[in-house]
């Protein structure tokens, strides 16, 4: 239930403790059975489905800085720091025909 959530966000809240009171848990119960289950944190798992959302939007035409806000980063420059740290190189640079970006199974 808790990844059909996060899969289906409109993206306007990516807090553990939204996810919780959707889910009616606290937010470091949720947190605790997610990484038993699941293997990585939640904030973690959070964090890169937002990026997700963020490339396929740019990926789809909008600017880096719209799909950061679309995607909910706080502002373009959290979305740069964050794919920096993931990827070890700027959001432009990843995207940048980058086949491995845009292929996406459904």
């Amino acid at each position: 239930m808790l990844l059909q959530l996060i899969e289906n966000c409109n993206c306007d809240d990516h807090t553990i403790s939204s996810y919780a009171h959707q889910i009616s848990l606290s937010a470091s119960r949720l947190s605790h059975l997610f990484k038993t289950e699941v293997g990585i944190p939640l904030k973690s798992y959070i964090m890169l489905h937002q990026v997700e959302c963020a490339f396929e939007a740019y990926l789809n035409g909008k600017s880096i800085t719209q799909a950061a806000l679309d995607a909910g980063f706080d502002s373009p420059s959290h979305f740069s720091a964050t794919i920096k740290r993931i990827m070890g190189m700027p959001a432009s640079l990843s995207a940048k025909d980058s086949e491995f970006l845009k292929v996406k199974e459904v």
